[in-house]
């Protein structure tokens, strides 16, 4: 199990999971907005994906957020996270597509590159276990 001090880590481990499984989803879209329209369920699985790193984003350490919120706009992934959660009936489609599009490939780079720097991360990535199966 990480130290309290590698729980950022992992979080950003699980993020760029996520991050990653939307540039799938947005692959087979062959990134065309209105392929996404038609296709309810990946509306649901791009937003649900969304949904998490939001709420992962909102575990983050207090310290590890303002240290890099210059970068990432964590805030903004929180109160996206809130939206899935309260409002998802009257989510705007066209701000999902473009948080997608936009946010998530230099989310993947932030997330690649931090977790590039921790020992502990490498070893984990390099063992292929997966997220979900570090316990915290």
């Amino acid at each position: 199990m990480p130290n309290p001090e590698n729980r950022d880590s992992v979080y950003l481990y699980r993020i760029q999971g996520y991050c990653e499984r939307i540039l799938q989803y947005l692959e087979l879209l062959q990134y065309e907005y209105q392929i996404f329209l038609g296709k309810q369920y990946m509306v649901d699985a791009i937003g649900m994906n969304l949904f998490q790193i939001g709420e992962l984003a909102g575990r983050l350490s207090e310290p590890f957020r303002q240290a890099t919120c210059d970068r990432m706009l964590w805030q903004r992934m929180k109160s996206m996270r809130n939206m899935f959660a309260h409002n998802y009936a009257h989510a705007d489609l066209e701000t999902i597509w473009n948080t997608a599009v936009e946010n998530i490939p230099p989310l993947l780079v932030f997330c690649r590159e931090q977790l590039a720097a921790d020992p502990l991360m490498q070893e984990i990535q390099s063992s292929c276990q997966s997220p979900e199966e570090i316990d915290l």
